[in-house]
């Protein structure tokens, strides 16, 4: 069932259909949210929740699915807290970050990037990285913040890589030669024993 909500998702051997894929993720989610959070097949069931989530921050033009931020954040808490699924923790930190769906909260927002963010997840390594070097409502810490951006400028891959190198290029120009080398330690010895 996931599998076909992924293809007519994406347009995959079949036509892009997203109300037909919003049902089928929808019918996951609802036999499956209550799972063992640790089964083989979790994975499946959180990103059902985090499907419908992006389904509810966009909306689906000309079907019965508007947009509703607030339903998208229902989505996207359920399978950060119940299935610890990193990808959702991203989402639900940009919308504490920008306030759609549930109230600003930029400290929260930094939480689940965190949670995300050991994960091995780049787009929340980026962000949390660059929220931590600009102190943009939040206590900045330029060392931990290009530390961040660092890890997620070696695993960027071709979807992330512009835009977290554009992060990183501003981080640099942003940070002093001593805080650019503790950042670099600190990045490394991450890497070698993520925590």
């Amino acid at each position: 069932m996931w599998k076909l909500g992924k293809m007519y998702a994406e347009g995959d051997g079949v036509a892009e259909d997203d109300q037909r894929a919003f049902d089928y993720f929808r019918e996951i989610a609802n036999a499956h949210a209550d799972d063992n959070p640790h089964s083989q097949f979790a994975s499946v069931y959180s990103n059902a929740f985090v499907q419908l989530g992006n389904y509810y921050k966009s909306g689906i033009p000309g079907t019965k699915v508007p947009q509703n931020y607030g339903e998208a954040a229902r989505m996207y808490m359920h399978a950060a807290t119940y299935f610890g699924d990193p990808d959702a923790q991203y989402q639900l930190a940009r919308m504490y970050l920008d306030g759609n769906g549930v109230p600003r909260d930029p400290a929260q927002s930094v939480r689940w990037l965190y949670a995300a963010a050991k994960k091995q997840h780049v787009g929340a390594q980026a962000l949390l990285g660059d929220l931590l070097i600009s102190g943009a409502d939040v206590h900045p810490r330029p060392v931990e913040g290009l530390k961040w951006l660092l890890i997620a400028k070696d695993r960027a891959g071709p979807a992330d890589r512009d835009w977290v190198l554009a992060l990183h290029f501003k981080a640099m120009q942003a940070t002093t030669q001593d805080e650019q080398v503790q950042a670099q330690v600190a990045a490394s010895a991450w890497e070698s024993d993520p925590q």
